[in-house]
């Protein structure tokens, strides 16, 4: 992680012209660690966190692009300003030939001005679409981190494990024959939970529970005759993985 989220700073230059510099902003070791030690905390804090950061990096990418922006504008005005006062000196000399020649040049300048103003206005459009997709990236891998951290920690409590089975058992609680799949770590606990597990139901119910060695750690699958239903850990960050992209596109101009 240390050596992905590392500060970004990209420079648009060219010879003989003025330097304009668009700071990208990003994530220290410190803050990504500092947010993995967090415990317990429920979905809705780690996607209003996720919205806050994501918030905060379109805003200051939005910032330094105007600041693009407002420099090419003082540029141009500046030019035009130097461009009056050359054609009212020459004009009041009497050099015609020289104003002529002078009003040529100034014309070929200002033209090389508005090219290269839009090179650099290009560039910046590029850099802001560059940066606003790696901000995304970065964004998406802290939350999937950091729900992966807590709900590896959740895990471990019994209470809880027993909570993400009660509510997936409800989503086929009209059904009457049950096989419950679980992580053969998990598989004695909830065996010992199976007449709280059946009181769900409001019918009789047949459930069957059974350990299986190719689940992961805080696994849980519901077979049905009205079909699969795959509750465990690693379905859930993913879900929290979508629900994080679907954000940042919303909020992606």
């Amino acid at each position: 992680m240390s050596r992905l989220i590392k500060p970004i700073r990209q420079t648009l230059e060219q010879p003989g012209k003025k330097v304009i510099t668009i700071k990208m902003i990003g994530f220290s070791d410190q803050e990504v660690h500092e947010q993995a030690e967090e415990q317990r905390r429920s979905p809705d804090d780690l996607l209003n966190e996720a919205r806050r950061e994501a918030e905060h990096i379109i805003a200051q990418a939005k910032r330094d692009y105007e600041k693009v922006m407002e420099e090419i504008s003082r540029q141009r005005h500046s030019w035009s300003e130097e461009k009056e006062a050359l054609a009212s000196a020459a004009k009041e000399a009497g050099y015609q030939n020289g104003w002529n020649e002078g009003q040529q040049q100034g014309y070929a300048e200002y033209r090389g001005l508005i090219q290269e103003a839009r090179q650099i206005i290009e560039a910046a459009k590029k850099d802001y679409t560059a940066y606003l997709e790696a901000s995304e990236k970065v964004i998406l891998d802290i939350g999937v981190k950091i729900a992966g951290k807590i709900m590896a920690h959740k895990i471990e409590d019994d209470d809880y494990f027993l909570t993400l089975v009660s509510r997936a058992l409800k989503e086929a609680k009209e059904c009457h024959n049950i096989r419950l799949h679980v992580h053969p770590q998990s598989y004695e606990f909830v065996l010992s939970q199976k007449e709280e597990l059946l009181s769900i139901f409001s019918h009789e119910t047949n459930l069957f529970i059974y350990p299986d060695e190719e689940m992961t750690v805080g696994g849980c699958i519901i077979e049905s005759e009205t079909g699969r239903i795959d509750a465990g850990v690693d379905t859930q960050l993913s879900e929290i993985k979508k629900i994080l992209t679907e954000l940042l596109e919303s909020e992606t101009p």
